[in-house]
Parts: structure tokens; sequence; C-alpha cells
């Protein structure tokens, strides 16, 4: 019976918080500047993406990091590119040694550096409410080792008031990180027109139909990994 009353809630809880999205409550809240580079247009082209983002701060927590990771893997799959995403952790003794591991076994085409350079907090009563974060994004191709493009991010960003928002919000952050890189042509294959991505809604999106699809992959460690990217919704404040 308790299952049952807990499901019932939870179920509940989910509505409110999709009909709250539909209302226009989950919008993601941020804008990003890039200026960017491309050093070779000649490029082999992208089959398989390794990246390497160290995105976690106070500002930019869990749930829009989960997005972000999302977002990532979603678009790619839409430029016919193969995505893998590696977290080093800050206490790894040879953070090289396993790039190069992990990169060899994914057989990468290319890889992509996302790393933090500092910003801004913006805090209200003590409390955080925005930021604004620089981001250097390095993208080269891993057998050559030859630079590809070279971009710089200024992103801001609010946070909160519930993981649904924050979610929408790192979704948003990878879209226009992989906007970017198509409109700078280093990946052909991303859909174009306006709107050129379908929408990215977790809270309004098919949560089941992504858990479904996940338990179809065979890697232990990839299914591992992509069913931590899913947030819980929570109820909007």
């Amino acid at each position: 019976m308790k299952g049952a009353v807990n499901g019932v809630w939870v179920a509940a809880a989910v509505a409110l918080v999709v009909g709250a999205c539909a209302l226009g409550g989950c919008e993601p809240r941020i804008t990003a500047g890039f200026s960017s580079r491309l050093y070779s247009a000649n490029a082999p082209p992208i089959e398989r993406l390794l990246i390497v983002p160290d995105m976690k701060s106070q500002a930019f927590g869990d749930s829009m990091y989960h997005g972000f990771e999302t977002g990532l893997i979603k678009r790619l799959s839409l430029c016919g590119v193969q995505p893998r995403i590696l977290v080093l952790d800050a206490l790894e003794l040879e953070p090289e040694q396993r790039f190069a591991q992990v990169a060899n076994e994914f057989h990468a085409t290319a890889a992509m550096f996302i790393n933090p350079l500092g910003g801004k907090l913006h805090s209200v009563n003590g409390n955080l409410t925005s930021a604004e974060l620089v981001f250097e994004l390095k993208l080269f191709h891993v057998e050559s080792k030859q630079l590809v493009w070279l971009a710089r991010s200024i992103a801001k960003l609010y946070v909160g008031p519930t993981d649904a928002v924050e979610w929408n919000t790192g979704a948003e952050f990878a879209t226009q990180i992989i906007s970017r890189l198509r409109d700078d042509g280093v990946l052909s294959r991303c859909p174009t027109g306006n709107p050129s991505w379908p929408a990215l809604d977790f809270c309004g999106g098919d949560r089941e139909r992504e858990i479904e699809e996940i338990k179809r992959i065979r890697d232990d460690h990839e299914r591992r990994w992509r069913l931590e990217l899913l947030p819980v919704c929570t109820l909007p404040l």
C-alpha cells in the first residue's frame, strides 16, 4: 500500500511539473556568447567525439550539468556523431593516460575539452541567484593531435528555482555549443532551419522511453552513466 501511495504522489508531482513546464515555467534561463576560430577546415569528418568537460561548480550544479550532458548527447546524435563523455576526477593521478586509454577504446575521431576560465557569482540575501561563467572549448583531431576549433564562451545563467529549470538551462547551453560548431563548419551533418533542433524538455518529455532506450545499451559502463544523467523533477517553488 505504501508503494502505491508513493507512486500516486510521484505521479501527481510529475503532473504538476509538466503542467508548469507547459505554461513556460521550465524555460531555460541562459544566454551564451561565443568567440571562436576554425583552425583546420580540412580536418577529417568527426564520427566519434570524446568530450571532456570540467563544468560543475556552485553555479553549474548537478541538475544543470545533467541537462548539459544529455543535451550534448542528443544534439550530437542528430549531427551523425557518436558522443562519449569522460569526466576526469580532480584526484586522477595520470589524467593524460586515462584520456588516452578511453580515446583508444572509444576509437575517438576527435576530442573536445571544456574548461572553466573563471566568472562572477551574484547573490541576494546570501543566496546564489545568477552567474557569469567563462569557458574555453578546444577541439582537436585525436590521431594527428591537430587543433581544429577553439572557442571562448561567456554564459550568463540564472540558478533555480527548480531542478527542471536548471536541467533545461544546461541542455540549452549544450545546444548553443553544438549550434556554434555547426555554424563554424566543424559539424556538417547537423539539422538546419528554424527551429533546427527539436525541443529538449526533461519534465515535459519522455522519461520512460529514455529509460527503455538506455536499458537496451549493452555496455555496462555506458548504460550506468546514461542512467545517472536522468535527474528527478521536483515540484515548482
